[in-house]
Formats: structure tokens, sequence, C-alpha cells
């Protein structure tokens, strides 16, 4: 009786003979026949035999178990291979009926379901996609069904497009039962990228990629993108959807992050995949050992991501300092305090003498002169700065334009004409009398002289 293990290298021998045989390919003949693309349906009965015996026994680590592993991954590859062929017959068979269907749904296993429930109908009112499309494909595609151009189908063409439905699923059941077999068997085929990412992600990436040998060589860019959906709905928003949302993002360690953390999570566990895929590529680490490092490594980046910043304090006000401050001394300095100093003719003007009347200048603000100019005060300043300078020429000027009684200044008042009772109004040149009060004179043009009162103001002038 031939032991478990004589049996797997028995029936790997003869899958290897059947991969290598390129005579082995059975294209698609008729409406009876099974779709064949690169095995035949028989080769898939065999190997899912090999999984239910290896799964009935005891789950031992040996080289003929990983050797069913790596034959399991090959079958998982071929079988998407298969899907998509038969998918590309489906849809150009049905195509006649609903051509717009195509673009709507791009899934093979989606677009076999959505065919067994449409048929060759009329009305998508009383048809049911909810378990197979989301709802916004729904109103797609009853919206484009409604106005398309397709023909109906005869029966032979609709018995063959139901027999390659029903291949799809076939196909996609055996998918199914070498993903969970490889799952039960990671911790052999891949050790660290099962640590880090369970078992059900790292069987999804490794199928995907075909192998893991195909896994390592993929850069972490484009790990991320594995397994992600296109956008099925067409003419609709497509603002909550993303093209790097595949395997990784729906792990249940990302989806714990806040939003806006989980982007960058994505990115950071694809990285250390691409690491642990390699080490399992060279053989080393079979131990997962790798694996639960990166896995340590991440959480701790996720913790520290997540870390509420830290709290202000407020920081109290420096000591007082009682001491004068150094400051710079010199020439500068001296010339700055000159500049804003108090001027000796400030000084004098800011002060008041006691019971006389101050002077001041000035029309609508007046402003005194204080003790400036007083007869017991002789002010005599050393500075020679710009603002006592300036301030001296600002008074000489104030005083120049006061009007004086000392001055011998005509009145704007006075005139030359004068009156008299037998001469008339006569002109002559008016001669002032000094200091602007008493009796002046008035020449004329024929030479006579007149004597007239001058007040300080005077109108005219009157001849004696």
């Amino acid at each position: 009786m031939s032991t478990l293990a004589e049996q797997f290298v028995e029936d790997l021998e003869d899958d290897s003979k059947k991969l290598e045989s390129p005579n082995n390919v059975e294209p698609l003949k008729g409406a009876g026949s099974k779709a064949h693309g690169w095995q035949t349906t028989s080769d898939f009965k065999e190997v899912l035999e090999l999984v239910s015996e290896a799964q009935d026994y005891s789950e031992q680590v040996g080289p003929k178990e990983y050797e069913l592993v790596n034959l399991c991954m090959n079958y998982l590859s071929l079988a998407k291979e298969e899907i998509a062929s038969v998918g590309k017959k489906l849809k150009k068979a049905y195509g006649k009926r609903f051509p717009e269907l195509e673009t709507l749904v791009s899934d093979p296993v989606d677009y076999a379901r959505t065919v067994v429930i449409i048929k060759n109908d009329i009305d998508l009112s009383q048809k049911d996609l909810s378990k197979v499309l989301p709802q916004a494909t729904i109103i797609t595609v009853a919206v484009t069904f409604a106005s398309t151009m397709g023909e109906m189908l005869s029966e032979e063409e609709l018995e063959w497009v139901l027999e390659l439905c029903r291949e799809i699923f076939y196909l996609d059941e055996v998918q199914k039962k070498l993903v969970n077999f490889v799952e039960s068997r990671m911790s052999i085929l891949a050790p660290n990228v099962t640590a880090l990412v369970g078992s059900s992600v790292a069987a999804q990436l490794i199928g995907l990629a075909g192998g893991i040998d195909n896994l390592a060589k993929i850069p972490s860019c484009n790990i991320q993108t594995l397994g992600s959906n296109k956008s099925l709905g067409l003419g609709l928003s497509t603002r909550f959807t993303s093209p790097h949302e595949g395997y990784i993002f729906h792990h249940t360690e990302i989806q714990s992050l806040p939003y806006g953390l989980r982007k960058k999570g994505n990115r950071l566990v694809s990285a250390k995949v691409s690491l642990a895929s390699r080490v399992d590529a060279a053989k080393q680490s079979r131990d997962g050992r790798i694996g639960r490092q990166l896995k340590e490594e991440i959480r701790q980046k996720f913790e520290k991501w997540q870390e509420p910043p830290p709290a202000k304090t407020a920081k109290p006000l420096p000591i007082p300092d009682e001491k004068p401050k150094k400051r710079r001394g010199g020439r500068r300095l001296r010339k700055q305090k000159e500049l804003y100093a108090v001027t000796e003719l400030r000084k004098q003007q800011n002060r008041l003498a006691f019971g006389k009347p101050e002077d001041s200048y000035g029309n609508d603000i007046e402003t005194g002169f204080g003790m400036i100019g007083s007869g017991s005060l002789h002010l005599q300043s050393t500075k020679t700065d710009s603002v006592s300078k300036a301030a001296k020429r600002k008074l000489e000027k104030l005083r120049s334009n006061e009007p004086s009684l000392g001055k011998k200044l005509l009145s704007g008042f006075q005139t030359s004409l004068s009156f008299a009772s037998g001469e008339g109004m006569q002109l002559g040149t008016l001669t002032p009398a000094p200091g602007g009060v008493g009796v002046g004179s008035l020449s004329n043009q024929s030479g006579t002289q007149s004597t007239y009162f001058s007040a300080v103001t005077p109108f005219f002038g009157l001849k004696k």
C-alpha cells in the first residue's frame, strides 16, 4: 500500500507531463461540450481530489506538501486565465442581445451571473440584480438596457450562452477551493507574508500574482493595486472610488485606522509585503520571524500616527530684572540723547512768572512764550544742536511778524488824501508823526504843506 507522499509524487509527475505537453489543449467545439483553454476539466478534478485527500489527513509540514501548494498556486493562475478566456467568448456571444453590458460589467463572473438573470427578457423591472451588482451599476444597466439596439437570441444561441455561464461558475468554484486550501497551507509556502497580512490576504496576493516568485518581482507601488476593482458606474461620481484599494487595503488592520490614514497605511503595508515576499522567495526565515518583525514595525508606526499632539504648556514670564540694563556709550549715543533732549529755551518757555501775564503768539492755537525774553533772565545756551537753532529761528520769525508800536510803520487805513473847507480834497505825500501818534504833515503837488493829527490808525487828515 502506497503512502500519501508517494501518491503526491506520482500525481505531481503526471501533472507536470500534462503541463509540458502542448497537444493537451482541446478547443471549444459545440454547445454540449465543456470550455477548455489551457487545461481540461478533468485536470481540475484531479487537482481537487488531491486537495481533498490532503485535507483529510493530518496537516504535516514537508517537501511534498510544499510541492502540492505550489501546484495549487499554478492551477490558480490557470483557472484565472481560463475564466478570462471563457468570459471573452461569453461577451462575444451575448453581445448580440446586449452589447453595452460588456462596458458596464467587466468582471467575467459578475457578467455571467447578470446574463443568467437577464437571459432573453425584454423588461428588467421584474429582475433582481441586487445580489450580483451594486446599486449604482444596476441603475446604469437598467437605463442602458431600455435603449439598447441588441437583437433577440435564438434558442440555440441562448443555450450556448448559458453553457458558457455554467463553465465560468464551475471554474470559479474550483478557484475558491484552491484558494481555501492554499490559505490553510500558506504557513508553508509564504510564512513571512502570512505572518504579516494573514493567510487569506496572502493567498489572494500570491494567487493573483501567479506565485510567490512573481509576487517578489512586483514593486510595492503595484502590490497595493492587486485586487482593486475598476469603476463600474459610467457617468457616475468617482469621488469615493480609488484605484489603489486592493486586497491589502481591505485588511482589518488598515480598516481599523482613521479614514485619513488608510491610504498612508496601505502604502506602508504594501512596502513591507514586498520585502516579506522576497524573503519567502529566497527560502529564508522559514519560521516567519522577519514577517513578525515587520508586522511589529507596522503596529508601532500606526500607533505613532494616532498619538495626540503634545499639549501646549503655558510658559511663565521671566522674572523682571531690576538692575539697569547695560547700554552702549560713545559719540553716537550722546548725539542721540542731544537730539531728543529738552533745550534751555524750551525749559524757559515752560516756566511762568508769578503775577505777570504771559505773552503768546498764534491765531487759532495760541502758544505762550513763558519766561522767554524777560528782563531779569539772560539766556545763553551753549547748545549748538539743530533743534535749538530751529527753535530760535522760528521765534525770531514770529517776533518779526508781530506788530509793534515802537516801529515806524504805516497802517493800511492811512491815506494821502486830505479834505479842506476851502481847497477840497488834496493828494500829497504823508509824513506821519513819530511813533504814529501826534501831529504829522502832508505835502501836496503845489508844494504847500498841511498839518494833521495822526492817531494809531487814522482814516483821514485835517488841514489847519
